[in-house]
């Protein structure tokens, strides 16, 4: 018999504007159910339960509880989840002080696929959640913290699936920019400097890659380099870079100038080790639409490796 998973989910807003939609989840196991709506208060919850959730606030969550669950964690047991992200609930547990009668009580969650422990009134859920976990039988709290692990590897795999699709999708571009900036050298010297973060999604292996960038200032006027003496500045990255693969560059004192208010890629050429190369003078149409988070989610998913 398929197991059905119902999903619950809070969006991401204010918590009294919060309410649910309830889901028969996916494919591969979790099929959609129409004209089936639930309340806010008074849901009743279970093994199959999915519990989607936002966190309230930026708040430290943990990868591990000591014995002494309220003393202070190190650095390097503690990780930031933000106001607005999104976790799966996949239990409880409370812990005592060592020194008091305190308890504390934290939801165990998952986000991007890791598992933490958060104190249970930074989450957008109803407190009855924390109760209705807390009486479920052993059998019934294994087979839904399961679900959950479930759910949350299918989510971020398909995430990150649909992610390296995007990014694979500029193979016959030459080259993709996941991202790139500008930024001032120092407070003390006059110099901005520039740094650019590239992916190779050819079958070929990348051995120099040239920049051609303008400066402008606050009034839209191209910045002419005093000791360049040019406006149109080339800055060169030298590889290898694999097939996919990425790479960073950081180029200091592009300008000699602290100026440079914003600036524009005017080309970019791109020599493969095979002797054959590209000039792309459209930037933009290698600059994939990913956020931050994306980017840094393809990142801790050693995309480059497993493509």
């Amino acid at each position: 018999m398929k197991t059905i998973l119902f999903l619950l989910l809070i969006p991401c807003l204010s918590y009294s504007q919060a309410k649910f939609d309830l889901n028969q989840l996916i494919k591969d196991g979790i099929e959609k159910e129409s004209n089936k709506t639930v309340k806010y208060k008074n849901i009743i919850i279970n093994d199959s339960s999915i519990i989607k959730v936002c966190v309230s606030k930026t708040t430290f969550v943990r990868n591990r509880l000591s014995d002494c669950c309220t003393s202070n964690i190190q650095d390097y047991e503690r990780e930031t989840l933000f106001a607005g992200d999104t976790v799966v609930i996949s239990g409880i547990i409370s812990c005592k002080s060592c020194y008091t009668d305190n308890y504390m009580n934290f939801y165990e969650v998952i986000h991007k696929n890791k598992r933490y422990y958060i104190v249970k009134d930074e989450l957008m859920s109803d407190a009855d959640y924390y109760t209705q976990i807390e009486k479920m039988t052993l059998q019934s709290s294994g087979n839904f913290r399961r679900n959950a692990q479930n759910f949350a590897e299918s989510e971020f795999s398909n995430k990150i699936h649909k992610l390296r699709q995007i990014i694979n999708s500029y193979k016959l571009k030459g080259l993709v920019i996941l991202y790139w900036n500008k930024y001032d050298e120092s407070e003390y010297t006059d110099g901005t400097d520039l740094t650019f973060n590239v992916y190779n999604p050819t079958n070929k292996t990348i051995k120099y890659i040239s920049f051609t960038v303008i400066g402008y200032n606050a009034v839209n006027d191209v910045i002419v380099d005093r000791i360049k003496r040019r406006s149109r500045i080339n800055v060169k990255g030298v590889g290898p870079i694999k097939p996919k693969e990425s790479a960073t560059y950081d180029f200091d004192y592009v300008w000699y100038s602290d100026l440079v208010d914003t600036a524009k890629i005017s080309e970019i050429n791109v020599l493969y080790m095979d002797g054959s190369s590209i000039k792309i003078q459209n930037a933009k149409s290698i600059m994939p639409k990913l956020s931050y988070e994306d980017l840094k989610l393809l990142g801790e998913s050693d995309f480059e490796k497993t493509n």
